[in-house]
C-alpha cells in the first residue's frame, strides 16, 4: 500500500478516471498513473489561465476534464499533452457558477445564466450558439 501525505489548508488531491486513464489532480497538476498507482508522467496547467482554476475541482466528462472557475470555464484533454502542460481544448468566460458537458472533441454545452452550445468546425475554429430553454 502506497502512502502520500497531504498537507495544508488547500483542497485535498482528486483521483479521476478519464479516457481509461487513472489520474492524481492537485492545484492544477495532473498525475497520471499506472496500474500500480506509481506516478508515470505529470502535467500542469498553462500559466497563463487564471489561478482560480488550478483551484477548482475537476469534473469529467466524455473523457475530458473541466474546470470553472472565476468566470473562466475550460475544458482539458488530458490525453493531449505539449511538453509538461495540458491542452485547452475550449476556454470561454462564463457568468458565475457555470456547468460543462462535453459530448466529444468538437462538441461542448456549457450552462451558466444561458445553455450555450459549441461546435469546432474543420479549421479549428469555435462558435458558440444560444439556446432557448
Amino acid at each position: 500500500m502506497r502512502h502520500n501525505e497531504v498537507t495544508g489548508s488547500l483542497p485535498r488531491a482528486g483521483l479521476l478516471s478519464v479516457g481509461g486513464q487513472v489520474v492524481l489532480w492537485r492545484h492544477g497538476v495532473c498525475r497520471y498513473l499506472d496500474k500500480d498507482l506509481a506516478v508515470v508522467r505529470e502535467a500542469s496547467l498553462p500559466n497563463a489561465l487564471p489561478d482560480q482554476l488550478r483551484y477548482a475541482t475537476p469534473r469529467v466528462s466524455g473523457g475530458f476534464i473541466v474546470l470553472s472557475g472565476g468566470d473562466t470555464l475550460i475544458v482539458v484533454d488530458p490525453a493531449d499533452v505539449s511538453g509538461a502542460q495540458l491542452s485547452v481544448l475550449l476556454q470561454v468566460q462564463v457568468n458565475g457558477r457555470a456547468h460543462g458537458q462535453v459530448d466529444d472533441a468538437s462538441t461542448v454545452w456549457v450552462a451558466d445564466t444561458h445553455l450555450r452550445l459549441f461546435t469546432k468546425d474543420q479549421e479549428g475554429r469555435w462558435t458558440d450558439q444560444e439556446m432557448a430553454v
